[in-house]
């Protein structure tokens, strides 16, 4: 209906404008989170391979990743939590591409550093378990 009013024209116009929004919004939340978790971008020689043992120089890197990780998702989450989608397909949508972009990425850098003794009281950085972090981010936009 909306196609006949319109046009194909308008309607692919706004759906690239649509895709563009998505993009756009992806990069403003997301993107200085991927720094802290992000293990692909982990510089070799800033951190250890060891797992015990660890002097306060190896420990401060993790220990400044979490931080900032765990610093970056509580804001997104207040900030997320405040925000109105509407139209709950897309609602859905955006929920599910923010768990496909970051539950995967986490679950790596955890991985990378589980067995990985960077303090005696871990539950303090590693704040989030996996279904922790999907049930919050299914809170966005609520």
């Amino acid at each position: 209906d909306l196609e006949l009013v319109c046009g194909q024209e308008v309607l692919e116009s706004l759906r690239k404008d649509i895709n563009r929004w998505k993009a756009n919004y992806e990069r403003a939340t997301w993107d200085k989170i991927k720094e802290y978790i992000n293990i692909d971008k982990l510089r070799k020689d800033y951190f250890t391979d060891k797992t015990s043992n660890l002097n306060t120089k190896e420990k401060k890197p993790i220990k400044t990743r979490y931080a900032g990780f765990n610093k970056e998702f509580d804001e997104q989450l207040k900030t997320q939590k405040s925000y109105s989608v509407p139209d709950s397909t897309l609602r859905q949508e955006l929920i599910n591409k923010n768990i496909d972009i970051v539950l995967p990425m986490y679950r790596k850098f955890v991985n990378k550093f589980k067995n990985v003794q960077f303090t005696k009281d871990r539950g303090k950085y590693h704040k989030y378990d996996d279904n922790t972090l999907h049930e919050k981010m299914g809170q966005f936009f609520r």
